[in-house]
């Protein structure tokens, strides 16, 4: 093309409209790389949410699994706060995964089969959790479902078993009961034979006479109700890797790692998007150069005199190279060509820069090219915009995320924590919660208060305090409506406050004493009672989410609570019952004393026969009939102390029999125990005194859980008087008295062997083998 002709503005005109065109061009291809990218990043978006959503529905079974199934609402009523809040997730997390299976376009090319699979993975695990809340709800707890009709059945034969007074039979209902209980609570199949042997024990003895098949149909529709009670267990799971929690892990553990991959996916095709748009931003920026350099050179090439001077810095223009500003002087066509250079090479040096900080992930940096009008300078601003926004968007979901994560670990450990220190008494108990809590929320200092209504006026006892790392001395007592802490018990809602009032609490350290910043109480309720207070200070403010995993500690803390409310209350039943058998036992005792008053109006009688014999012919009859009554009554009253009393004198002479106090010493013991294990009458006597040093420790935990009010059966090693290992098989339990409160431990125990001296650590040669307590023959001592 020849430029004779044209003037130069005209060239020049020519020349800025096509390199202006050129500049739209990169809008409208960084526009459309832009689109394709946040298209990725809101599938990516819909696949965090339903991750999220997936790792509460898991919060919400572990949860349903630990609270609802001991909740007797649910069993009730069948129904559930947090099954429907799964099935409300459930049902959003399968329409989120329908949606983006039914979305159409390239970046979903190849991901159709991933998400089929991912669907079918959710509905089977959202299958077997409805599954595994109908077996649970089948199973029962207390007066529901399995466990509650075999506690109904159960309570038939106690009923008549208690009025017939038949020790042997009472032995053998309670060890059925024994092994009922010991599998709900260790959850182990052998108790399974053990049951079942010795209900057919029971049965036997109740077939000897037909009066007792009624008692019989109960015992076999309780062995057949206990089978069914093992089936729902073990459908169910003995543990996390069997039944149908097993199920619900494992799928869970597939749709999660499908759920990654799809992620993964999405992030890498992101990320390319992101760095097509830059490398086709820098390769449209050449292309622009190249074709601005073709023209200056062009119209060069008609321009000789007074543009030469500007030849070097459109060939540096044309090599790519950023040019300093070229000093401009009149105004004429060549000083405007030098000044739209000049504005050219300021506005690519800002593309540049932009491009440099986009680059480098810098989406605040500011940019002016064109005065940010124009198509490039718009859709670099509108680009810079967008990518700020989906940075500050990722930001913001990773610290709701972080936090979420925080607070399900926070649940896990103090889950955790209640299993682990489930034999502590609640003092300690308390404690252990609170520094855990005081450490996991960087808090300073804490305090739990229990409510203690034995007295006329209930108050708030202050049990366990915790501060700087260190445990206090709790000894504090608050009364209703008193303080802050009862104003937060009896309104019973959480109470937070940043002003704290003056005096009110200071946390005193090594370094002097400070007044904390936030102060928080918290009810410890359950949905239906509140137990006491918890509170605690920190120099820092807690936030929403802080005060939302200390309330659900609150809540589990509180059910801890309730269960041991609930098992002093069953010891305060069985202590009633024994009060009612000495009751008995009174009445059998007035029943003898009027026989024998009977037997004296009966010898006044006699007296009176004499005289009054012709009127009194039909009455004699009548007293001769009561004496016969009576000395068979006497007989049968003479036969059974005698079986007590030979009962006792067996026991005695037999087993090892002894009484100790809470903290181990010995109270009181038969002859027997004192020569076997208190050689010369040893002063401070403890249980664990002959205890061998290898086993020291064990024996001192075991001995915790039954002074928490477990008892325990088994077989236990002691070096005796003559300083020899002897077996023991022993039964250790709590005596609880009317309160409910372990008042003393009761050891009955029976030697079935000694070591010889050749080897006491365990491989010596037992010297006598004897018989177990549980091959007694009860037969040699019946009434008969």
């Amino acid at each position: 093309m020849q430029f004779k002709n044209i003037p130069i503005r005209k060239v020049l005109i020519i020349s800025i409209i096509s390199i202006s065109a050129l500049f739209l061009s990169i809008g409208f291809v960084t526009n459309y790389y832009l689109n394709k990218s946040f298209g990725y990043f809101r599938l990516l978006s819909d696949v965090e949410k339903i991750i999220s959503n997936e790792l509460s529905m898991r919060n919400l079974e572990k949860t349903f699994i630990l609270s609802e199934t001991i909740n007797p609402a649910f069993f009730e009523t069948g129904k559930s706060v947090r099954k429907e809040q799964f099935d409300t997730l459930a049902f959003t997390v399968a329409e989120e995964l329908k949606r983006l299976k039914n979305q159409k376009g390239p970046e979903l090319e190849g991901l159709s089969p991933i998400l089929d699979s991912s669907l079918i993975s959710f509905e089977k695990y959202r299958q077997t959790f409805a599954k595994t809340c109908d077996m649970f709800h089948q199973k029962g707890f207390k007066d529901f479902g399995l466990e509650g009709d075999l506690r109904r059945l159960i309570h038939k034969v106690e009923s008549e078993f208690s009025n017939r007074n038949d020790y042997k039979l009472t032995v053998l209902m309670l060890t059925l009961r024994r092994h009922e209980k010991d599998f709900l609570l260790r959850k182990d199949i052998s108790y399974k034979d053990r049951f079942a042997l010795t209900n057919q024990a029971l049965i036997k003895i109740l077939q000897a006479d037909n009066r007792n098949q009624a008692l019989i149909e109960y015992l076999q529709q309780y062995n057949i109700l206990f089978n069914r009670l093992i089936e729902i267990e073990l459908a169910i799971g003995m543990n996390t890797n069997e039944g149908l929690i097993g199920e619900l892990n494992r799928h869970s553990q597939i749709f999660e790692g499908r759920l990654s991959y799809i992620q993964k996916i999405y992030q890498e095709k992101a990320r390319e998007s992101i760095n097509r748009a830059v490398v086709m931003l820098f390769f449209l920026i050449g292309v622009i150069s190249i074709a601005a350099i073709f023209l200056i050179f062009r119209v060069s090439r008609h321009i000789v005199g007074s543009i030469r001077q500007l030849q070097g810095h459109i060939l540096k223009l044309g090599a790519g190279q950023l040019i300093e500003t070229i000093p401009i002087s009149g105004n004429n066509e060549i000083t405007r060509m030098e000044g739209a250079i000049n504005i050219l090479s300021e506005n690519l040096k800002r593309t540049r820069d932009f491009a440099n900080e986009v680059g480098n992930g810098n989406f605040e940096s500011e940019i002016n090219v064109f005065d940010n009008q124009g198509d490039l300078g718009s859709a670099l601003i509108e680009m810079r915009n967008k990518l700020f926004q989906v940075s500050r968007e990722r930001e913001a979901q990773k610290i709701i995320d972080q936090r979420r994560i925080w607070e399900t670990e926070g649940l896990a450990l103090f889950n955790q924590l209640v299993r682990d220190k489930k034999g502590l008494k609640l003092n300690e108990l308390s404690f252990e919660v609170l520094r855990n809590l005081v450490k996991y929320t960087q808090s300073n200092q804490g305090g739990i208060f229990i409510i203690n209504d034995s007295q006329n006026e209930p108050e708030l006892e202050q049990v366990a305090v915790y501060a700087y790392d260190r445990r206090k001395i709790a000894a504090k007592k608050v009364k209703m409506l008193e303080g802050l802490v009862g104003t937060c018990f009896m309104e019973n809602e959480t109470t937070y406050m940043t002003d704290i009032p003056h005096n009110y609490i200071e946390i005193t350290s090594g370094l002097g004493k400070a007044t904390p910043k936030a102060i928080l109480l918290v009810p410890v309720k359950t949905a239906e009672k509140s137990y006491g207070v918890l509170e605690i200070a920190s120099f820092n403010e807690y936030q929403k989410y802080e005060i939302s995993l200390i309330e659900r500690v609150c809540e589990m803390f509180a059910s801890v609570i309730q269960n041991v409310i609930i098992n002093e209350q069953t010891l305060l039943l069985l202590e009633t019952t024994k009060e009612q058998t000495h009751e008995l036992t009174s009445q059998e005792e007035e029943l003898r004393q009027n026989m024998e008053e009977l037997q004296a109006i009966q010898d006044t009688m006699m007296v009176r026969e004499r005289e009054l014999q012709s009127m009194l012919e039909d009455k004699n009859h009548e007293i001769v009939q009561l004496r016969k009554q009576y000395q068979e009554q006497k007989l049968n009253m003479e036969k059974r102390l005698s079986w007590y009393v030979d009962f006792n004198e067996r026991v005695d002479s037999t087993f090892l029999h002894a009484c100790f106090n809470l903290d181990g010493s010995l109270k009181e013991c038969n002859e027997r125990y004192r020569k076997m294990l208190v050689p010369d009458n040893e002063p401070g006597h403890l249980f664990f005194s002959r205890s061998l040093s290898h086993q020291l420790s064990e024996n001192k935990q075991e001995w915790n859980r039954i002074v928490n009010g477990e008892a325990y059966q088994g077989t236990i090693m002691r070096v005796d008087s003559r300083n020899r290992h002897v077996q023991i098989f022993a039964s250790i339990s709590p005596n609880f008295d009317k309160h409910g409160n372990v008042a003393d431990i009761i050891f009955l125990g029976h030697c079935t062997g000694y070591l010889d001296d050749s080897n006491k650590k365990g491989q010596g040669i037992w010297l006598r083998d004897l018989v177990d307590i549980n091959d007694m023959n009860f037969e040699t001592m019946s009434l008969s």
